[in-house]
Protein backbone atom coordinates (compact mmCIF):
# COMPACT_ATOMS: atom_id res chain seq x y z
CA UNK A 1 0.00 0.00 0.00
CA UNK A 2 1.51 3.11 -0.83
CA UNK A 3 0.01 7.10 0.15
CA UNK A 4 1.43 10.96 0.04
CA UNK A 5 2.15 13.91 2.40
CA UNK A 6 2.69 16.79 1.64
CA UNK A 7 4.22 19.47 4.49
CA UNK A 8 6.27 22.09 4.92
CA UNK A 9 9.88 22.75 5.82
CA UNK A 10 9.72 23.01 9.39
CA UNK A 11 6.06 22.04 10.15
CA UNK A 12 5.24 18.40 11.70
CA UNK A 13 2.77 15.77 10.27
CA UNK A 14 1.72 12.75 11.78
CA UNK A 15 1.47 9.06 10.51
CA UNK A 16 -0.91 6.49 12.52
CA UNK A 17 -1.88 3.11 11.99
CA UNK A 18 -3.26 0.32 13.40
CA UNK A 19 -1.53 -1.64 15.41
CA UNK A 20 -1.57 -4.66 18.04
CA UNK A 21 1.14 -4.70 20.50
CA UNK A 22 -0.04 -7.32 22.76
CA UNK A 23 0.66 -9.89 19.54
CA UNK A 24 4.22 -8.57 19.95
CA UNK A 25 3.29 -6.53 16.65
CA UNK A 26 4.45 -3.10 16.25
CA UNK A 27 5.33 -0.65 13.32
CA UNK A 28 9.07 -0.31 13.00
CA UNK A 29 9.91 3.04 10.42
CA UNK A 30 12.86 3.92 7.92
CA UNK A 31 13.34 7.47 7.01
CA UNK A 32 16.19 9.65 5.80
CA UNK A 33 17.43 11.16 8.93
CA UNK A 34 18.85 14.20 7.36
CA UNK A 35 15.38 15.15 5.64
CA UNK A 36 13.36 14.41 8.60
CA UNK A 37 13.59 13.90 12.71
CA UNK A 38 10.73 11.95 14.55
CA UNK A 39 9.80 13.72 17.48
CA UNK A 40 7.42 11.25 19.00
CA UNK A 41 6.25 7.69 19.19
CA UNK A 42 3.16 6.89 20.88
CA UNK A 43 0.62 4.38 21.33
CA UNK A 44 -3.40 5.08 21.57
CA UNK A 45 -4.77 3.36 24.78
CA UNK A 46 -6.47 0.10 24.19
CA UNK A 47 -10.49 -0.01 23.74
CA UNK A 48 -12.26 -1.56 26.45
CA UNK A 49 -11.68 -5.67 25.22
CA UNK A 50 -8.95 -7.31 26.06
CA UNK A 51 -5.98 -7.83 23.47
CA UNK A 52 -7.69 -5.03 21.38
CA UNK A 53 -6.08 -2.82 18.63
CA UNK A 54 -4.87 0.46 19.02
CA UNK A 55 -3.18 3.10 17.36
CA UNK A 56 0.35 3.37 16.62
CA UNK A 57 1.20 7.19 16.02
CA UNK A 58 4.78 8.44 14.47
CA UNK A 59 4.64 12.33 14.26
CA UNK A 60 7.94 13.81 12.16
CA UNK A 61 9.26 17.36 12.13
CA UNK A 62 10.71 17.83 8.03
CA UNK A 63 14.15 19.14 8.13
CA UNK A 64 14.93 19.82 4.71
CA UNK A 65 13.01 20.29 1.38
CA UNK A 66 12.92 17.46 -1.11
CA UNK A 67 10.87 14.37 -1.15
CA UNK A 68 11.78 11.66 1.04
CA UNK A 69 10.01 7.88 1.79
CA UNK A 70 8.90 6.50 4.68
CA UNK A 71 9.30 2.58 4.98
CA UNK A 72 6.70 0.90 7.90
CA UNK A 73 7.16 -2.21 8.37
CA UNK A 74 4.43 -4.31 11.00
CA UNK A 75 6.62 -6.92 12.61
CA UNK A 76 7.63 -8.89 15.69
CA UNK A 77 11.33 -7.19 16.97
CA UNK A 78 12.51 -11.22 16.70
CA UNK A 79 11.10 -12.14 13.41
CA UNK A 80 12.94 -11.51 10.56
CA UNK A 81 10.14 -11.10 7.91
CA UNK A 82 7.03 -8.19 7.92
CA UNK A 83 3.56 -9.26 8.35
CA UNK A 84 3.05 -5.83 6.33
CA UNK A 85 4.76 -3.30 5.06
CA UNK A 86 4.18 0.15 3.58
CA UNK A 87 5.65 2.83 1.74
CA UNK A 88 4.69 6.98 2.48
CA UNK A 89 6.37 9.82 0.08
CA UNK A 90 6.49 12.60 1.79
CA UNK A 91 7.04 16.11 -0.27
CA UNK A 92 8.42 18.57 1.48
CA UNK A 93 8.39 22.18 0.07
CA UNK A 94 9.29 25.65 1.75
Amino acid sequence: MSHSIKTRLAEQFTVELDANPTTGYEWQVEFPRKMLRLVRRELSPPGPEIGGAVKQRFVFEALSKGNAVLELSYKRSWEPRALEARKISVQIRE
